[in-house]
């Protein structure tokens, strides 16, 4: 649980990475609980402020949480594209790469007050994303500096990603003010949640794609990137499903 904490996370743990293999089951949890943190801190803010606002609260506690990663990897992405070679350390918010920033951080913040009908939700999408940006990591293909997951490992991945897009069930219960009819059932809940793993693994695959064909093997910052695109289009695939 540290390694996979570790590389979705800004939360200060140490791993040796021994056994990253394992690890790697483990994504969609983390995903799961950043998308729990996204739900607590939702439920907390939006009587107060409004769904607009409490959705910018989310996004911005979810950077803090994940330390920008994915921000970072599309900075990173917006000065490669500008000839700008990677330096160490994390790139600088700066230019072309911080207006791209801006723009995903006012999608998302958009798209998470629409999702205010049913926000149990939210919860599926940094799961989902998690899942599938390591899903779609592959051994001799991409310099992220870490062990991709096995195909047994992946294998494992997919069910318990699956298992999870249950969770919005129960956590409808907790949703305030109460509802007496929600807009989904259990069934719809599940429908919804596999087409969010639909989309996001589309849109990660088409952003791989494109930035092996691109800038060549695979480096940290287009592995975030991934991670935040396939975010974006679960979010998308949600909200326009509950709005």
């Amino acid at each position: 649980m540290r390694a996979a904490l570790a590389l979705f996370t800004a939360l200060p743990v140490e791993w040796d990475g021994d056994d990253l293999d394992r690890s790697w089951l483990l994504a969609p949890v983390v995903g799961m609980l950043i998308g729990l943190v996204w739900f607590v801190f939702h439920q907390l803010t939006v009587g107060l402020v409004g769904p607009v606002v409490a959705g910018a609260f989310v996004v911005a506690i979810s950077a803090a949480l994940t330390g920008s990663r994915g921000f970072r990897g599309l900075v990173g992405l917006a000065d490669a594209m500008g000839g700008v070679p990677a330096g160490p350390g994390a790139p600088p918010m700066v230019g072309v790469g911080a207006l791209a920033v801006a723009i995903v951080v006012v999608v998302e913040a958009n798209l998470l007050q629409r999702v205010n009908l049913a926000p149990e939700m939210i919860v599926i999408v940094p799961m989902v994303a998690r899942g599938v940006q390591s899903l779609l990591l592959r051994a001799g293909d991409d310099m992220v500096g870490v062990t991709p997951p096995s195909p047994r490992a992946k294998l494992g991945i997919g069910i318990v990603l699956l298992g999870l897009l249950a969770l919005p069930i129960p956590l409808q219960s907790l949703v305030r003010p109460e509802r007496l009819n929600g807009p989904l059932d259990a069934v719809g809940y599940l429908t919804l949640g596999v087409a969010a793993l639909v989309g996001a693994f589309v849109v990660g695959g088409i952003t791989r794609a494109w930035t092996l064909a691109r800038f060549g093997p695979l480096d940290p910052r287009g592995w975030h990137a991934i991670g935040l695109f396939a975010e974006v289009a679960a979010l998308v695939v949600v909200a326009v499903r509950i709005d």
